[in-house]
């Protein structure tokens, strides 16, 4: 969510692309779409961690892969094949009792991106370097790992650093907390930073003194504004992060990241980025297909940046998702769900019933996390020299908790270093 320090508006902050005169997700030629190749490849036994197939590794039977639409499983000897177009990533859905290798900054390496001949020259912030044509075979790398069916995951929102000030904050502030936390892992819920994409790499090799395993959801500040299509919009994320939408299993939990910010580029006025929340048509069918794969007794947990509703209502189109009943439709047939989300600057639980889509047992419990930043890095300094950064609702900035055992779960507010007496604001809103 935009913070509200008059500072930010300004075009050199705020320069988003011109109205995209192509909506096609594939490449064309003479106006005509590619069509989708045939990636293959593999998923096996990474026994010596180096993270490369070698001959004679043992090929991994019945794991999900993944191209964003369809699912499939691999066969008796670990392969697989799926159709790929301009922009897609293929990846592996790591299962319960394993592990994908991890990038020194602690995010997990699942995945490959086709981009034959990478992103835009002309961006502000790199996107991804050309990958050229597809390798024979694609292999994804597992390792057996230990799970329990209770751990122990935290959830932050809204970083979003503005410089390398605020990326001291949110060291200091933040992630200090998450030192020898135990977590199993870390999802970031989006606005990872706030606008100035290259501040990526120092925000990573800040995660790398947690020793966690890091997730990201995309945000609205985590655009690329200096494109031609809002498809476009996501080549430094690609870059930094990987797939903006993917998921992963741990114990008893399948994990659902989406990206439900749609970039509708920029209007007349006001001059910053305009976009909506949407999860549009490609991610759910992915949900959709993936479900199809997993135990109904699983625990579901859909993480994005956008609410899917919001205490203040739906008048803003970038401040709900408008097409929330359909995913809520397909979690309908789950008797255990969860979604996530930040972007409001609040705490917020909502519950979902019938009214919104979800015709489950129980209504859907539906949790906006508070916001890392609160108000934006705003606020009087304490003796560290870190803004008090309240949350716009009165609550204090910090991180949450989500405990899991089984398919059951439980969620607990964690205040940012040196606030643990700080008081929270309870607003019940009718």
């Amino acid at each position: 969510m935009e913070r509200s320090r008059p500072r930010l508006w300004t075009p050199s902050r705020r320069e988003v692309m011109a109205a995209g005169a192509s909506t096609l997700a594939l490449s064309t030629v003479s106006g005509f779409a590619l069509p989708p190749a045939m990636a293959r490849g593999s998923v096996f036994a990474d026994d010596d961690g180096g993270g490369v197939r070698r001959p004679g590794a043992r090929g991994l039977p019945g794991v999900l892969v993944s191209n964003g639409r369809e699912v499939v499983r691999t066969d008796a000897e670990g392969r697989w094949a799926l159709p790929v177009t301009e922009g897609d990533g293929v990846f592996v859905i790591k299962p319960a009792g394993w592990s994908a290798p991890l990038s020194g900054h602690g995010l997990p390496q699942f995945s490959y991106l086709h981009r034959p001949a990478g992103s835009p020259a002309h961006l502000r912030y790199a996107g991804l370097a050309p990958t050229g044509a597809l390798p024979a075979s694609i292999d994804f790398a597992l390792r057996r790992e230990s799970e329990a069916d209770a751990f122990e995951a935290i959830l932050v929102s809204d970083t979003q650093p503005e410089n390398e000030t605020e990326l001291g904050y949110l060291r200091d502030d933040i992630l200090v907390g998450m030192i020898g936390s135990g977590a199993a892992f870390v999802i970031n819920h989006g606005d990872v930073v706030a606008d100035d994409l290259s501040l990526y790499p120092r925000y990573l090799e800040l995660l790398r003194a947690t020793g966690l395993t890091w997730h990201h959801c995309a945000g609205n500040h985590d655009l690329n504004f200096d494109v031609a299509s809002p498809l476009q919009g996501r080549e430094t994320w690609k870059r930094t992060f990987g797939p903006p939408h993917y998921a992963f299993q741990h114990g008893q939990a399948t994990f659902i990241v989406l990206d439900n910010v749609h970039s509708a580029g920029r209007g007349h006025a006001p001059a910053r980025p305009r976009y909506a929340g949407r999860i549009g048509a490609t991610q759910l069918q992915f949900v959709r297909n993936l479900l199809a794969h997993v135990p109904q007794d699983h625990l579901v947990v859909v993480s994005m940046h956008i609410p899917l509703v919001a205490a203040q209502g739906d008048a803003a189109a970038g401040d709900h998702t408008a097409d929330r009943r359909a995913l809520l439709e397909l979690l309908s047939e789950r008797p255990h769900t969860l979604s996530l989300s930040g972007h409001m600057h609040t705490t917020e639980h909502h519950y979902l019933g019938a009214a919104m889509g979800f015709t489950g047992a129980r209504p859907h419990h539906h949790h906006v996390l508070t916001a890392a930043c609160g108000s934006w890095w705003c606020g009087p300094r304490d003796r560290r020299g870190i803004p008090s950064a309240d949350s716009v609702d009165g609550t204090p900035n910090g991180f949450h908790v989500l405990s899991v055992d089984g398919n059951r779960y439980t969620t607990r507010f964690v205040p940012a270093a040196g606030k643990s007496d700080a008081q929270v604001r309870v607003s019940v809103v009718h």
